[in-house]
């Protein structure tokens, strides 16, 4: 698939949800006791935490194994707030570290990472914050496909804050 579309001089990027497992997946066991309560849906599938380096690797070898043996050119990260939010998980060990320092953290090991494996890979994240510029290639506004007033005033935050990033409108 992804050969098919080279051929026609495209880049394939692939929308990825980044840290999710499920109660039924095969990684669910190995990651139990390394979850974020109060996220996902709290039944059967919640957010990794990242803060445990089990998990980083985890992740930054999904991210690798996705470029490098897919061919892909770029990953639209999703999820990525369910990593880090305090206001909705109860971390079970919050004397590791909380918030958006986190979140850059681990975004910042996904990017080296990947542009280890491929140097000009496109990384689209929902970021919108002048922090996050130097790891990610497009800012994502996420999933406002049905409101024009509300794409428009993230997109107008979005060139505030990152003006160097182009804006992926994700609608």
């Amino acid at each position: 698939f992804v050969e098919r579309i080279h051929e026609t001089g495209m880049k394939v990027m692939l929308w990825y949800s980044v840290p999710f497992v499920g109660l039924y997946s095969k990684n669910y066991e190995r990651f139990k006791d390394m979850l974020l309560d109060e996220t996902g849906n709290n039944r059967d599938y919640w957010s990794l935490d990242p803060r445990y380096p089990e998990v980083r690797e985890f992740l930054i070898g999904l991210y690798e194994r996705a470029l490098l043996d897919w061919g892909l050119d770029g990953l639209k990260l999703d999820f990525l707030a369910a990593l880090q939010n305090p206001e909705t998980a109860t971390y079970r060990h919050p004397e590791n570290g909380l918030g958006v320092k986190e979140m850059y953290r681990m975004q910042k090991l996904l990017h080296d990472a990947a542009v280890k494996v491929k140097p000009d890979v496109l990384l689209d994240a929902s970021t919108c914050d002048p922090r996050f510029e130097d790891i990610v290639s497009m800012n994502r506004l996420h999933d406002i496909q049905k409101v024009p007033e509300e794409r428009e005033m993230r997109a107008m935050v979005s060139s505030l804050a990152c003006p160097d990033l182009p804006i992926d409108s994700d609608g």
